[in-house]
């Protein structure tokens, strides 16, 4: 990655609250944007689930434009 990494961000602990109230939370994190370190997504999916996090290489920032079809497969997975 060439740019700085943001690995400080911790939002797991929303995730009970969302929880809670019976409220799906689904995730599609692109490799290079380096919001998440690959221990926090690790860490995401074994809150949410594995079918419900997709961690992609090849992308940034807007994995949904850069992987737009993963994206749709992604989106297509949950729905059903």
């Amino acid at each position: 990655m060439r740019n700085e990494k943001y690995t400080t961000l911790d939002i797991t602990p929303k995730f009970a609250l969302l929880k809670n109230k019976h409220i799906n939370i689904f995730a599609f994190y692109g490799k290079d944007d380096g919001l998440f370190s690959p221990a926090q997504l690790e860490r995401l999916k074994s809150q949410l689930g594995n079918d419900h996090v997709w961690y992609l290489d090849d992308c940034s920032h807007a994995a949904f434009i850069d992987q737009q079809t993963l994206f749709m497969e992604a989106i297509a997975s949950w729905i059903r």
